[in-house]
């Protein structure tokens, strides 16, 4: 099937087609043959469709975001794999949704609360005066990958979603209890005395035998399984490599361009002011007032004409009137002149602008024609190749004849697992950030299996051969020895620091901190500083703060193998009395949870009224799969509630 496709481009219906891009090349610019979206959907609410290229967008903004927090790369598949490009369609889903319920009602910010709103970013402002600059407003849309509409969109749905949490929950304030118990908790402190047991206390470490780490391997067995791996060899077909072989025909660039010189040029184009009447003298009056330099509008006002028409950066044919049209293509910027009009018996015009028709040169245009006619004689030697490489496969050649009959590159991808990353590294395999589809066919055959050939993103056709299948198992015993060592040294310490801590803490409960601390010769500190949540790790911390004032606990340092043996001495909080500006915060908090709350709840009512449908299949392919979705219209979901 994939040949019989191939083989299309070569047929005689395809010439009639490449004729017409040819002379859609000249109407709308060779870049726009080669774009646009499929109308399928990624998801439908409240009637309207979010478009693949919507979502597409919204991902790859998501995703620009997210390497710049990493500061790192991020593949689109090692994204996916962990759910963005569900959160996404999810969060998209939640907005419109939201934004369709609001519209119901009624509810929906002014416009002059979104500009003052945007105004106030301070991306959009010069970085001089500190006001809202329109260019930086421009350049920061244009970078993001923002319309104006979407944007300014997005700000109005915040900014309602923001009023009606207000609305709903306004006049609420939080019970005196629960702020006073947000503080209490948030402000807890505990001074302590502590009795550290080292780990050289306890005899240091010990080194296991061969039994011990062995029944340690045994034990952390399915700790220690690793994933199944496998050896594959991809061949990789890039019309990228034919496009060197193919040296263009400068005769047939010449012939593009003078077929589409005409519509490449640039036409001449003007601005203008009109001002339109019956009577001559009122025609003359508004002329000499316009030359004077005075409004239009004002002009218009005092000599009860009709509001002045004004017309910006249009072609001859833009302008109704045919006589007007001719007058001013044949003025110069500031003119004014009456004109007996087709339309209306006077006009008064003058020209606000002026700009000299442009004849279009063959060298704007020849990188672009040049670079057409490279990929579509790339393309044809790609095909040709693609066909010796299919015939070879199927008359029993093994892959890497195959691919070197057809001049395909080799590559050798080592460990690689089913996520995408490879085990050496735990990062991503580069060659298959664009060809997820590929990957899991990798993993779906057995041992010298060899997928077809499959497109990718990048022009490229790429397949792979199973060489060798690792199967998910520990690491041999004597490979992680060492580390295993280390493991049993480290919960051998550990053990025996707890036993000798549990002693001390027996002792010094029968007697006190310091005795214990003096009976085993260990120094006892008495905290100048209060303990706060967190601080000397986890286990340590929990215990701590578990512990009535006076009690005596002990547990696992923040390394998790010494202990320490802890005697609360006392409980600290702030008095509601003497921070009353700590306990308005606590009430904030709490009013701002139970916003949060409010908020979900709407949200979760706006998707029930909007009969949010999700269409997954088309989601990945919005992102690049390749899989059949003929029938993903027919598989929508009800969305999840968030």
């Amino acid at each position: 099937m994939l040949t019989a496709f191939r083989k299309f481009a070569r047929s005689w219906v395809s010439g009639i087609i490449i004729g017409l891009l040819v002379i859609s090349f000249g109407i709308w610019g060779v870049n726009d043959i080669f774009t646009g979206g499929s109308p399928d959907a990624v998801a439908k609410v409240a009637g309207k469709s979010i478009t693949q290229d919507e979502y597409r967008k919204e991902f790859d903004r998501l995703l620009k975001r997210a390497k710049a927090d990493a500061k790192r790369d991020i593949s689109t598949e090692e994204a996916r794999a962990q759910g963005l490009d569900s959160a996404v369609l999810e969060q998209m889903v939640a907005s419109r949704a939201f934004a369709a319920m609001t519209d119901g009602l009624g509810i929906k910010a002014a416009n002059s609360v979104v500009q003052a709103e945007i105004a106030k970013i301070p991306a959009f402002q010069d970085q001089i005066t500190r006001r809202f600059s329109q260019d930086a407003y421009q350049m920061a849309l244009r970078e993001n990958g923002f319309t104006p509409i979407e944007f300014e969109s997005s700000v109005r749905s915040d900014l309602t979603r923001q009023g009606l949490t207000l609305a709903v929950s306004s006049g609420f304030r939080a019970p005196r209890v629960f702020a006073s118990q947000t503080l209490a908790y948030g402000t807890e402190r505990r001074m302590v005395t502590i009795i550290p047991v080292p780990a050289g206390f306890v005899g240091g470490p010990r080194q296991p035998n061969d039994a011990q780490l062995k029944a340690l391997y045994d034990e952390s067995k399915a700790q220690l399984m690793q994933p199944e791996t496998r050896n594959l060899t991809m061949v990789v077909a890039s019309l990228a490599d034919f496009e060197t072989k193919v040296k263009v025909d400068e005769a047939q660039a010449q012939e593009i361009f003078a077929r589409n010189k005409e519509r490449l040029s640039t036409p001449a184009k003007r601005g203008l002011v009109q001002l339109v009447t019956s009577d001559r003298a009122k025609a003359d009056q508004a002329a000499a007032r316009l030359r004077a330099g005075e409004d239009p509008a004002a002009i218009a006002k005092a000599l009860g004409l009709s509001v002045p028409v004004v017309l910006s950066n249009v072609t001859i044919g833009g302008i109704p009137d045919q006589n007007v049209a001719k007058a001013a293509f044949e003025m110069k910027q500031g003119d004014v002149q009456v004109v007996a009009a087709k339309l209306q018996p006077f006009a008064a015009i003058k020209v606000t602008e002026a700009v000299a028709a442009k004849e279009a040169k063959f060298e704007d245009s020849a990188a672009e024609i040049r670079t057409q006619l490279r990929q579509t004689a790339a393309g044809e030697l790609l095909t040709d190749a693609t066909e010796a490489y299919d015939k070879a496969i199927t008359e029993g050649a093994t892959l890497d004849a195959a691919a070197a009959k057809a001049g395909f590159q080799l590559v050798q991808i080592k460990d690689v697992m089913a996520d995408g990353n490879l085990a050496a590294t735990g990062q991503p395999a580069p060659e298959f950030a664009e060809a997820p589809t590929v990957l899991k066919e990798a993993f779906a055959g057995g041992k010298s299996d060899t997928s077809d050939l499959a497109p990718v993103p990048g022009d490229r056709y790429v397949a792979v051969r199973i060489d060798t299948i690792n199967v998910a198992a520990p690491p041999p015993f004597a490979a992680i020895r060492n580390e295993l060592t280390a493991e049993w040294i480290r919960r051998d310490i550990r053990a025996r620091a707890e036993a000798k801590a549990k002693e001390i803490l027996a002792d010094a409960k029968k007697t006190s901190i310091e005795a214990a601390a003096a009976k085993y010769k260990l120094p006892v500190a008495k905290q100048t500083q209060p303990l706060l949540r967190g601080q000397g790790g986890q286990e340590l911390s929990q215990a701590v703060f578990a512990a009535k004032k006076g009690e005596l606990v002990l547990a696992p340092t923040a390394n998790g193998v010494e202990y320490t043996v802890v005697r609360i001495d006392d409980i600290l909080k702030d008095d509601e009395g003497t921070v009353p500006d700590r306990l308005v915060q606590a009430e904030t908090a709490v009013r701002a949870s139970v916003q949060r709350d409010l908020i979900a709840s709407l949200e979760r009512v706006a998707r029930d009224r909007a009969k949010a449908q999700l269409f997954t299949k088309m989601m990945g392919r919005a992102l690049g799969d390749t899989e059949e979705t003929a029938a993903a219209s027919k598989a929508a979901v009800p969305a999840k509630q968030p």
